[in-house]
């Protein structure tokens, strides 16, 4: 009798081993796979940071007040303020840059 529950036990006993095998052996692929698919969603945020941090670098040299300065000379224009594409702390930072060189500012276009 004990022969015959011990034969009957053996199959789901098995059963449940290989169900957690298979477990173990799920878990570990998803757990690889998500590891994968973090580090090449840090090599893009990475990517995207690098090309953020150029872009506003670029944006920066592009709004420098030499830079504006030039653009005026070139253009013949007789005041900062009469570009409209400037904002407020453009026009103060253009005020003191030209308050702090001379003059060279106002010599070349009043």
């Amino acid at each position: 009798m004990m022969q015959d529950r011990i034969g009957a036990l053996f199959p789901v006993a098995a059963a449940a081993a290989l169900l957690a095998a298979l477990a173990a052996v799920s878990t570990h692929s998803a757990n690889t796979c998500a590891g994968y698919a973090l580090g090449r969603g840090e090599r893009t945020t990475d990517a995207l940071l690098r090309r953020r941090r150029g872009a506003l670098e670029r944006i920066e040299r592009l709004r420098s007040p030499e830079r504006l300065f030039a653009a005026a000379q070139q253009l013949n224009l007789r005041d900062p303020e009469s570009l409209d594409i400037l904002r407020a702390e453009d026009v103060l930072l253009a005020r003191r840059y030209r308050d702090t060189h001379d003059g060279a500012f106002a010599e070349a276009g009043r």
